[in-house]
């Protein structure tokens, strides 16, 4: 069976993109004159499709990690998992805060940015490498 030429490849992950004007977005709902709960209301609603991405994310992987496992394991591979990103939650909070006392914010964007590409470039270089 042949596969249409605009379908998505199987087994790769989803290469998207952000919209290029995102960015803007969010600096201009920082810049505008709003009060807090207006500037609250407009990331809130900028962010929402970032929120949504993340939760098919969360199913998918959650998926995987079910189907992936064996059987008789399943419930503590979950629990792990579980564990793991509950337990990552506060230490990267604690994190943040300590590098905030430390180094400016604009520093600490940047080297997000940073492990952002480093990360995203290993994943497709996994990806390639799965093809």
């Amino acid at each position: 069976m042949e596969r249409a030429a605009d379908a998505p490849p199987s087994g790769r992950l989803a290469r998207t993109r952000s919209p290029p004007c995102a960015q803007a977005l969010i600096a201009g709902a920082l810049a505008a004159p709003l009060p807090a709960l207006g500037t609250f209301a407009a990331l809130a609603a900028l962010y929402l499709p970032t929120m949504a991405a993340c939760m098919c994310m969360s199913v998918v992987a959650t998926s995987w990690l079910q189907t992936e496992s064996p059987g008789t394991l399943v419930g503590k591979v979950m629990a792990l998992a579980l564990m793991l990103a509950n337990f990552a939650t506060p230490l990267g909070q604690l994190g943040y805060g300590v590098a905030l006392d430390l180094v400016p914010a604009w520093a600490i964007a940047l080297a997000a940015a940073g492990a952002t590409v480093v990360v995203a470039a290993w994943l497709a270089r996994s990806a390639r490498r799965q093809d």
